[in-house]
């Protein structure tokens, strides 16, 4: 009885400690790097995630690019959560352009580690590409 209390200590303990790393902490199913187009499958009732880490600090933009399945009633979407495994930015379909893909606008720190969590909204395995790029700011005048 007294083993068995402290298997079930140690094994608790380990589940605890397991719920304290940060979700960054997990291998990712892809790596991207800056300016690279990539295609990712998302898995029905599941996500992928994808790993970037940016060579300067700076405002990057990570956005899909679904071809002709974003005509489909399909909305993916990107959270993106930093090296402790904090949600940062989080971006959904982009229907004011009259499509499905995402676009979302994020601040990273150079050599830090950025993961993007990739979902169907509804639940549906699909493939898209994604690409991420520098946001170039501009003064309207």
């Amino acid at each position: 009885m007294k083993k068995t209390r402290k298997v079930l200590a140690i094994v608790l303990a380990t589940l605890m400690v397991m719920t304290l790393i940060p979700m960054t902490a997990f291998a990712a199913d892809y790596t991207i790097e800056l300016g690279e187009t990539i295609t990712v499958t998302i898995p029905a009732e599941g996500y992928a995630k994808c790993k970037f880490t940016p060579d300067e600090d700076g405002t990057y933009v990570v956005y899909s690019d679904m071809g002709e399945a974003g005509e489909a009633d399909i909305d993916p979407y990107v959270e993106v959560y930093n090296k402790d495994g904090n949600l940062i930015a989080w971006g959904f379909d982009n229907d004011y352009a009259g499509t499905k893909d995402f676009y979302c606008i994020f601040k990273a720190e150079a050599g830090a580690d950025y993961l993007f969590k990739l979902i169907s909204y509804k639940n549906y395995a699909i493939e898209y590409d994604i690409t991420v790029v520098k946001f170039a700011e501009t003064t309207h005048q």
